[in-house]
């Protein structure tokens, strides 16, 4: 007789940021449509929110060596999150050159530790942007 397959689950214990940006909702939105247009595409740009933060994340390579031993440490970095303020979720923000879709991220438990370590890295700060509704 066989036993059963054993399953564990373990989530991360951290998650290192090594660089954070506000901009302003309507910069980041237009940097989206940017991105996607300046390399030819043709697809809506899908931008994480979660808890009043809409923000972009760019990882390392997740292939190379180091960052896979972290992983499986239980370490996640990031190289750089850029975020702005947008308290109600929209499904999608509309704009002449293109269209965004927001996913709402808010049953991520990392995304919403992510949020509320940015909202209060921002209180913190020096120069606040103005919220967007």
């Amino acid at each position: 007789m066989s036993r059963p397959l054993e399953i564990t689950i373990e989530p991360y214990r951290k998650i290192v940021i090594h660089e954070v940006v506000e901009i302003a909702f309507t910069d980041l939105i237009d940097h989206m449509i940017h991105q996607t247009n300046s390399v030819g595409g043709s697809t809506i740009p899908m931008l994480p929110w979660c808890n009043g933060i809409a923000f972009q994340i760019l990882p390392f390579n997740p292939n190379s060596e180091e960052i896979i031993k972290e992983s499986l440490k239980g370490t996640i970095h990031y190289s750089s999150v850029t975020f702005a303020i947008k308290e109600v979720f929209e499904r999608e923000i509309i704009r002449p050159a293109g269209t965004v879709t927001l996913l709402n991220q808010s049953a991520n438990a990392n995304f919403l530790a992510l949020a509320e370590t940015l909202k209060m890295a921002r209180m913190h700060a020096d120069r606040r942007l103005p919220d967007v509704k």
